[in-house]
Order: structure tokens, then sequence, then C-alpha cells
């Protein structure tokens, strides 16, 4: 792994198209990038990846663990926990489903064409996609935990990232999130179909509020929100956070 340091210097001597994987994106939609930027090279941090997936394909932190971080993965995939452990061996790896208060087992629904549409439901459920109806490949059931149980038996003394994909149960989850141990410097959050004007008047920012987390970024399905304490990090000459002031004051048109 190279230093930040010499980064530096590579990119100043090297063409672009032969820089090394540091400048890749393994994300859906470059939300690594973002998220690598808001830290800096020198940050070393602890995350928790609810809905990891997969080590590499689609992830949020995989660009993270390549600068120094380590963390939590956690996912009922079949077969998830030995790529992780294969391919992030400082990490930790729970094979189970994060409680989205749904009780205590539930049914892990599998599309083997498309990974990404997995997820947890009592029912069996489907997508349509250019006219057609496509069912999972395979279920199973899976044992459900409380977000708090699965943090508290990592030791971590601190998170500073949560990135939460789950297709469904996200605001459950952060609402039952252990904020007096563990209050996270950003969030990045799957949701989707929601224009910014809705997602600043969500009860899910109202409530990111409540624990000082500000809604500052939005990708086509993802949202990110920062802890107020952690903004001059990223806008050193926003003092006052005047920009985020007005932002909160918005109430969009009805």
């Amino acid at each position: 792994m190279f230093r930040p340091r010499t980064k530096r210097m590579i990119t100043r001597v090297i063409p672009q198209t032969l820089r090394p994987r540091w400048r890749r994106s393994y994300s859906q939609e470059g939300e690594d990038l973002v998220l690598a930027n808001m830290f800096g090279d020198d940050y070393r941090g602890i995350y928790v990846d609810i809905g990891a997936h997969d080590p590499y394909a689609w992830s949020n932190t995989k660009k993270l663990v390549d600068r120094g971080w380590r963390g939590l993965n956690i996912d009922p995939l079949p077969g998830a926990a030995e790529r992780f452990r294969r391919h992030r061996p400082r990490d930790s790896f729970m094979e189970a489903a994060i409680d989205i208060g749904l009780g205590q087992e539930i049914r892990y629904w599998i599309f083997e064409q498309e990974p990404r549409w997995n997820c947890l439901s009592y029912t069996e459920p489907f997508v349509e996609k250019d006219g057609a109806v496509i069912r999972p490949t395979a279920s199973r059931t899976v044992p459900v935990v409380s977000i708090e149980d699965a943090v508290r038996k990592q030791g971590f003394a601190q998170v500073d990232l949560i990135n939460l994909d789950i297709e469904g149960g996200e605001e459950y989850i952060l609402r039952n999130w252990p904020w007096d141990r563990y209050a996270p410097k950003v969030i990045c959050v799957e949701l989707v179909g929601m224009p910014a004007a809705e997602i600043a008047d969500s009860p899910l920012t109202r409530f990111m509020a409540s624990k000082q987390m500000v809604f500052t970024s939005q990708l086509l399905c993802s949202v990110i929100y920062v802890d107020r304490a952690f903004l001059p990090r990223l806008y050193p000459a926003d003092t006052n956070h005047a920009h985020f002031r007005r932002l909160a004051a918005f109430t969009p048109a009805r």
C-alpha cells in the first residue's frame, strides 16, 4: 500500500490511465470516492457495513480498506463470510440479518441473476424489469440480531462510518443504533426514488438532525449524512455552518 505522500508524488508524474488502484471506484455510483474525500488520505477509521454483500463488487468500503480502515461487515448471503475472510482478513464478518422489526427469524430471498435485489421478507418478493416478472432463485431462514448486539460484540472504541444497504428497514436500524456509545461521523444509506427536496424534509432526515447528523450529499441511490461536529473538516471555510443552517431552514414547496 502506498503512503499518502508517495501517492501525491506519483499522481504528479504518471498519466491518470496508469495510476494504481486507489483511483478506482468499487461502488455502484462512486459513493466510495465521496467517502474517501470526506475522510482524506490519512484517516484510518472503523466502519460498520450492513448489507455488505461482497468484498469488492458494489462495495462502498473496499476503497477505505485499501487506505488502512477496518470494520464489521454484515450480510446473510450464503458464502459471503468465506469471501470476506479471504479478501479482508483484518475485518470481522457476521452472517446474519439485522433486526428491522420483523421478528427473530425471517426468510432471506436470493436473486442469483442480480444479487443487489436480495432482501428480507416473510413473503416471496418479485421484481419487474423490462416487462418481465423476476422471482427469487432461492431462499433460506436466517437468524436475526439487533444492531446494538452486533456492534457491541466487536469491542470497537468508536465507529466512524455506517454504510447501510439492505433493501428496506434502514430507518429502523438507524433509530435503534446505539447512539450513546457509537456516534458515527458519516452515514451512507441507500435511499432510492426520492428527490433531494423530499429527503431534506423526510422523517429520516429529521431524526438524523436530532442526532446532529446533517444531510450533505445525494447520489442516485444513496444519501450521506455527516456529524455536525465533523463538518469543519469538510468545509473549513464555513466555520459557522451557515450553508447548512440555510438548508435546515429550507421548506420544500407543497
